[in-house]
């Protein structure tokens, strides 16, 4: 789970309207649980029992632990919206208890249609034994879903037990639709929308032919890139929507990492749609159709353009990656180079609001075989981002022993980069570790051919991101940015 929560947003989406007084109508069953368990599942009957008991002169589900360290899911035993609309704003609400003082608890509701699952969900740690109260809002995005409702509790100890009551799911508003946004697809579940508990604001719409400014002036322009400090994001889940972390932090991700197979297009349109109305750029990675080879013989241009024109109705600039942390996937590293090749071009050309990026280990660049150095693998193509997952041994155990090296990655990484860069004549910022953290400060070329290094101040503050339609500032053939 990403715990990097501080990032600039975007000004532009779409502001949820309430509902006529009167309207909100709990569609729980038994969510005071008056009726016993009637209409109520745990997941894992293995792990959990599940029964009921007064506790404060009221009925509640008290759930059980069976098991050390479990993690205990109170289901509703049929969904409690068989099949919504999009675009309707909804509140779930449950108040909880444990045995013990401190316990981690999670409010969850999932959007389901046929293989599609959008998580909505907030945590929450209390730190006592009373009663706390559970609220999460969020706007559904997929036409006809139905909306699954659970409550957690983790690292639960044997024996030990959690009490959850009155749960409630009520429609609360209706979100207004920006026409601008919508993905042109005859899917109903590709269209833009925008969580409820987004602090975007209605503005000027967006289009891919403007540019975005930073509220300290930085402009970044249609394609999400501009010299300016870095946007901090991260990847939650499986793709889960990460606005509770965004609430319990005070601020959104400036990006968002999610990932798809090569035949998840929608729902990656329809995830990116949601970024940029919650004010945040997607970064978007793709599995391909086809192995390497064949990618490069063309198989999957046609793959790339539907890509590449849908990213283009897109209310807002998508950062796009194909087949990312490379190495040693596929028997020759040159194919990779080459699909990359073949694919920037078409991207960048049918998309004047997406960035095309290539996400690399770093390690392998650095201490791998020659064929993975920088020289061997950089693609020889307009590259506007540049990732390097960089992973970190501390706290892990090798042999029995507990590695407890220096977490900052400094002599691994970063002074491997700024001696390679003095090397080659030309200076390197350092940086902490932040994986897949997309900078934008550009300095001159560390390689002759594509690709640039940059450097991120982090002194500064969040910036907000604010839309000017009438500016537009296109990158150059030879200006490329890379984050660390």
């Amino acid at each position: 789970m990403a715990t990097v929560v501080v990032a600039a947003t975007l000004a532009f989406g779409f502001q949820p309207s309430p509902l006529a007084q009167g309207a909100a109508k709990n569609l729980v069953d038994n969510g005071t649980f008056s009726g016993g368990v009637t209409g109520w599942k745990v997941n894992d009957s293995t792990t959990t029992k599940l029964s009921t008991k007064k506790v404060s002169g009221n009925k509640a589900a008290r759930l059980t632990s069976k098991v050390k360290g479990s993690t205990l899911v109170l289901n509703d035993a049929v969904n409690s919206v068989q099949s919504g609309d999009a675009y309707l704003v909804y509140t779930a609400t449950a108040r909880v208890k444990s045995s013990v003082k401190k316990r981690n608890f999670e409010l969850r509701v999932r959007e389901v249609y046929a293989d599609q699952v959008l998580s909505h969900s907030t945590t929450y740690t209390t730190k006592n034994k009373s009663w706390h109260k559970l609220s999460l809002t969020f706007t559904t995005t997929i036409q006809g879903a139905a909306l699954d409702l659970n409550v957690l509790a983790y690292d639960v100890a044997k024996s030990a037990l959690v009490y959850v009551d009155s749960v409630s799911l009520t429609v609360t508003g209706t979100a207004q639709k920006n026409e601008a946004a919508e993905t042109p697809t005859p899917s109903p579940t590709a269209t833009a929308t925008a969580t409820a508990t987004a602090t975007a604001t209605a503005s000027t719409p967006a289009t891919t032919t403007g540019a975005y400014t930073l509220s300290n002036g930085c402009t970044l322009n249609a394609r999400g890139v501009g010299a300016c400090d870095p946007l901090v994001g991260g990847a939650v889940g499986s793709n889960t929507d990460p606005t509770s972390i965004e609430t319990s932090a005070g601020a959104h991700f400036g990006v968002r990492r999610t990932y798809y197979q090569s035949n998840q297009v929608d729902a990656a349109m329809r995830n990116a749609a949601i970024d940029l109305a919650a004010g945040r750029i997607p970064w978007i990675s793709f599995k391909l159709p086809y192995n390497w080879t064949d990618m490069v013989a063309g198989k999957g241009d046609a793959w790339a353009t539907d890509i590449a024109q849908r990213i283009a109705k897109l209310n807002g600039p998508v950062w796009v990656a194909f087949h990312h942390e490379p190495e040693k996937d596929e028997p020759d590293i040159t194919k990779w180079t080459k699909m990359q090749e073949r694919l920037g071009p078409i991207i960048r050309s049918n998309a004047p609001n997406a960035a095309f990026t290539v996400i690399l280990t770093g390690w392998n660049q650095l201490y791998g075989a020659s064929e993975f150095r920088f020289d061997s693998i950089w693609p020889n193509t307009t590259v506007d981002i540049a990732g390097f997952d960089v992973y970190t041994a501390y706290g892990t155990t090798k042999n029995g022993t507990l590695r407890l090296g220096d977490p900052s990655l400094k002599a691994t990484y970063f002074d491997q980069n700024l001696r390679l860069g003095q090397e080659q004549g030309h200076r390197v910022g350092s940086r902490r570790n932040r994986p897949e953290r997309p900078c934008q400060r550009r300095l001159p070329a560390l390689d002759s051919r594509h690709l640039q290094r940059v450097e991120g101040d982090r002194r500064h503050r969040p910036r907000v991101l604010q839309h000017h339609p009438e500016q537009h500032h296109q990158l150059g053939a030879d200006h490329h940015g890379q984050d660390e």
